[in-house]
């Protein structure tokens, strides 16, 4: 799968706990979703279980601070 880079404002601190959010995740997949999300992995032609795993890969790591942010440097 390939990353995709998205340019956001900094905030201080996450909106939502990442361990939470993937507990939810992992208990009740695909339906966790948004249903504009679940629209968005068809359409790049995921199936449900790639958009799951996806979510249960992300780590504290894969989030930057704005320092960080490749689309100011």
């Amino acid at each position: 799968m390939e990353s995709v880079i998205i340019c956001c404002v900094e905030k201080k601190k996450p909106h939502y706990d990442l361990t939470e959010v993937k507990r939810l995740v992992a208990t009740n997949g695909i339906n966790t979703f948004t249903q504009t999300a679940q629209e968005g992995v068809a359409r790049m032609g995921l199936l449900p279980a790639d958009a799951v795993a996806a979510v249960l890969e992300i780590g504290r790591g894969d989030f930057f601070q704005k320092h960080d942010d490749p689309c100011t440097a």
